[in-house]
């Protein structure tokens, strides 16, 4: 499937399959408080454990994320849907010549009809 890939991870000297991740760069929004406005981000790519974003500010490890994303057919099977997405930040990153980059695990998610605000 084009724009599909596997990778290896290696676990305390075990080997184990990552999660399938999606090239797709879609619009997403995201918070990490509840209280807190949503920020706008892209998605860089997509998998169902976990997102790899590009923000305009760097996030803290382990910091709680709340994301909504809308993800296309390729992932989920079904017609486009929309996700209320809950994880952490497992992973940050910068670039010089371009924004920041987080990857977020999900520990939940749920489909939703419309947008949360």
């Amino acid at each position: 499937m084009a724009g599909a890939r596997d990778a290896d991870v290696k676990t305390n000297g075990r080997r184990r399959i990552r999660a399938r991740r999606y090239d797709v760069h879609t619009p997403v929004r995201y918070r990490t408080d509840s209280n807190e406005n949503w920020h706008s981000a892209e998605t860089k790519n997509v998998s169902r454990s976990g997102v790899l974003l590009r923000t305009d500010e760097l996030l803290d490890l382990d910091m709680p994320i709340e994301l909504i994303l809308d993800l296309p057919t390729v992932i989920t099977g079904e017609p486009a849907a929309t996700v209320l997405c809950h994880g952490r930040v497992v992973r940050v990153g910068h670039a010089t010549d371009e924004r920041p980059l987080v990857a977020a695990e999900f520990s939940s998610y749920r489909f939703v009809r419309g947008s949360s605000d």
